[in-house]
This record gives C-alpha cells, structure tokens and sequence, in this order.
C-alpha cells in the first residue's frame, strides 16, 4: 500500500481514525515546538560563548576556542531544524491524508502555496484555501535555517580571525 494510492479509508472504524488524528496532531505540535525552543537555548548558550570569548578570555588562542565552540553549536542546530522539519511535512501530510480521504472532508490549510509541489503530490483538494501575500508567504522555518546559516558563517569567520590573530600576536 502506497502512501498517496490507498483505497480502503473509507471502511477503516471512524474511533481509529479520530484517536490516530489526534496522535499525529499531537506528534505535530511537539515536533513544530521542538523546532523553536531548541534553537532559543542553542542561541542563548552561543551568546554565552561570545560573552565569554570577548569579556573574559585572557588570549585570542581560547577566545579562538570559544568562538570554534559556537560555530558548532550553530552547525548542530542546523542539522538539527533540518532534521526535524523533515518529520514535521510527514506529519502534516499525514493529517491533510486523515482529513480528505479518512473523514472526507476538505483539509485544514497547512501550507501557504497550493501550488507547493509536496501539496501537490498529495493530491489533495485545496481549493479552498487562501493564497498568503507579502511576508505571510515566507517559511518560518526557511528564515530561521538561514538566520542559523548565517550565524554559522559569521561564527566559524570570528574563529579564524581569532586563530589567525593568536599566531599573528
């Protein structure tokens, strides 16, 4: 049974569908917090790496450490955002799925472009749903991978600046 071409939704037990939607909807929630909190520590602790790299290290070879230390930190929510946005389209997909084709219904708007080809693979009905304009098209998830993108090159740039500077001195 393929995930897009399944044809007994229909006679599976209404009690089923309904306990697995809300299962998945649960699972959703928490990987879409995860996907938020997880980044703020990281950030905080990165902040706490700078502080102590520029206020408090006695010389540029352990403020090169320091600095090397948040680059990774950045790098590993990286991987990390990434990772679990993967299983976060799994799971919306899952519930779009539950929605038409378990109870028959038009599904919940999760996405901002009808016209996304992972939407579209679905098969789903969207004509119902609205087209976002001006910042409400943007994913919060792309911005928040390239803010981290960013914060890596910058972090992993003040790393060999200081490496270069500690031989230098």
């Amino acid at each position: 049974m393929n995930r897009y071409d399944i044809e007994s939704w229909q006679d599976k037990d209404k009690d089923f569908l309904i306990a697995h939607y809300h299962e998945v909807g649960d699972e959703s929630r928490l990987y879409d917090r995860l996907i938020w909190e997880v980044p703020s520590i990281a950030i905080a602790i990165i902040s706490g790496l700078l502080i102590a790299a520029y206020a408090y290290a006695p010389n540029l070879l352990l403020r090169a450490l320091l600095t090397a230390l948040a680059a990774i930190w950045a790098f590993g929510m990286i991987v990390f955002v990434t990772k679990h946005q993967f299983f976060v389209i799994r799971k919306k997909e899952r519930l779009m799925t539950l929605e038409e084709r378990g109870f028959g219904m038009l599904n919940l708007q999760r996405s901002t472009d009808p016209d996304d080809p992972k939407v579209q693979a679905l098969g789903l009905q969207t004509s119902h749903w609205e087209r976002a304009k001006g910042l409400n098209q943007w994913s919060a998830h792309r911005s928040l991978k390239r803010t981290l993108w960013i914060m890596f090159i910058c972090l992993a740039g003040l790393t060999i600046y200081n490496i270069i500077a500690s031989l230098y001195n």
